[in-house]
């Protein structure tokens, strides 16, 4: 059981990167939506943010 539970973990572990790639994609579609709303904004200044910070996060 605890073999199988480990290589579960390594491939949780090795899969993130791709899972964090894809969220990221889609943080930058809703931004590009947000950004055609005058109304939004203040919204879309704060989403990019935190997406340009992810980013340099990422390396």
């Amino acid at each position: 059981m605890h073999v199988i539970r480990e290589r579960t973990m390594r491939k949780q572990i090795k899969s993130e990167p791709v899972v964090a790639e894809s969220a990221l994609n889609e943080l930058k579609k809703i931004l590009d939506d947000l950004r055609r709303d005058p109304s939004l904004y203040s919204v879309a200044v704060y989403l990019a943010a935190a997406i340009s910070d992810l980013e340099s996060r990422r390396g």
